[in-house]
């Protein structure tokens, strides 16, 4: 036996690729549902795509030149939105 043989390897097997490659599908399905939900509302749309760019929410207001108001009461339409799906039964998790 060699000594590296005794070292667990970092990579990972087969089990852990297929629960990523599991989990990273489930997550772009929820995106994706996500996205479809707001496509009728531009405002929030924009703001997701800038958010899911990893822009902080200040560069996504800056960008989009939204005031905080406006931004604050997007965000609040999202979430009222995203709770009525889930209390409706839209949602699976």
């Amino acid at each position: 036996m060699r000594p590296f043989d005794l070292v667990p390897s970092e990579e990972p097997g087969p089990d852990e690729e297929l629960e990523a490659n599991e989990s990273q599908s489930e997550a772009r399905t929820r995106v994706e549902a996500i996205e479809n939900a707001f496509a009728d509302d531009p405002v929030i749309s924009l703001i997701l795509d800038g958010l899911r760019q990893g822009m902080t929410p200040g560069k996504v207001r800056a960008e989009l030149e939204l005031s905080q108001t406006e931004y604050e009461t997007a965000m609040k339409r999202l979430r009222r939105r995203m709770r009525a799906a889930a209390g409706s039964g839209a949602s699976d998790a």
